[in-house]
């Protein structure tokens, strides 16, 4: 998964590390802009600081209003690389921030990727 479970196993590691996953500009899709252009209407218009756990390949947290402090996470080296905002790579079970230190955190596509 893109979202460590703890026991990132080796195939995960390779597999979401791969160039090829993280190349698409998924921008470039009409669906995916809309959807990331409603999700962003939704904000409240106080939150100023917004994690992006899981940025996966970038798109929502690169869409991101310049008024807004963002920082996307991912497990995937990779798949950070792409991202244009503050970047951090770690473990979703491990946010390495202050509680109250954020004013926002989506979790988009991720929930699927997690252990319960």
């Amino acid at each position: 998964s893109l979202i460590s479970r703890g026991r990132h196993n080796a195939f995960e590691s390779e597999y979401y590390d791969q160039p090829k996953l993280w190349k698409e500009a998924l921008l470039n899709l009409l669906a995916e802009l809309l959807r990331i252009t409603a999700i962003i209407s939704l904000i409240p218009s106080n939150a100023r600081t917004v994690l992006d756990a899981g940025c996966w390949n970038r798109s929502f947290s690169n869409a991101f209003p310049h008024t807004f402090q963002k920082t996307g996470i991912d497990s995937s080296e990779e798949a950070l690389k792409y991202v244009k905002t503050k970047k951090v790579r770690c473990d979703i079970n491990k946010l390495p921030f202050e509680d109250t230190s954020l004013d926002l955190v989506t979790c988009l596509k991720v929930l699927e990727h997690l252990e319960l």
